[in-house]
């Protein structure tokens, strides 16, 4: 009975670590311009921007064409899946081909601002990259191993300093599995093993 207990306590302790991971990333993060890289559209930074990310240095790409942030500027976000959301995928072509081909990347950060800004609202926004990432999302509506290496950062009301105005939206790479996750899923493991060790074997049983 007590190995029994040990192994129910373990596998308790991992469920709550793997759930309490999956609780962290449902909660706001804490964004901050840190600076942007050279590339200029339209007499504005393109892509990249360099943003902290809960304390983690990230390269983002801008949504939001008419809002604006100063470096050095925090506010809180909720991080959001792209996937169904078409738009949302097609920018998510977009912060791909910058980051495989830094040439397309003002072209890839004006068709991605001409997006949700409207195009014949950001110059220059219809280009061939666009159409690039249309085609490529019509071809593959449901291409979740794509999609799913994408979120999206959404500000959250009134959570930037007052007088700044609205923090702009970014799209980034999904980063890798935290390690309280990998812990989580490690305790799991080990809960198994100890389980197994428990557990009498047939022969034992038979005997």
């Amino acid at each position: 009975m007590k190995k029994l207990g040990y192994f129910a306590s373990l596998s308790l302790l991992c469920l709550l670590t793997i759930v309490g991971s999956g609780r962290a990333f449902a909660d706001p993060v804490t964004l901050t311009l840190l600076g942007t890289g050279p590339n200029q559209a339209n007499n504005e930074y393109a892509y990249p921007y360099y943003l902290s990310v809960n304390g983690n240095t990230n390269s983002l790409m801008c949504l939001s064409y008419n809002n604006a942030i100063s470096t050095g500027e925090s506010w809180k976000a909720t991080v959001q899946s792209i996937v169904g959301n078409v738009l949302d995928e097609q920018a998510a072509w977009l912060l791909n081909d910058a980051n495989v081909n830094p040439a397309h990347a003002v072209d890839d950060q004006l068709a991605a601002w001409g997006i949700f800004a409207g195009l014949s609202n950001v110059a220059n926004s219809n280009n061939a990259q666009l159409l690039a990432a249309q085609n490529f999302v019509n071809a593959n509506p449901n291409d979740t191993s794509f999609y799913n290496q994408f979120q999206l950062y959404v500000p959250v009301p009134n959570s930037q300093p007052l007088g700044l105005g609205t923090p702009q939206t970014f799209l980034g790479e999904t980063p890798e599995p935290s390690s309280l996750l990998l812990l989580g899923t490690g305790l799991l493991g080990l809960a198994l093993v100890a389980f197994r060790k428990a557990r009498p074997s047939r022969l034992t049983l038979n005997m």
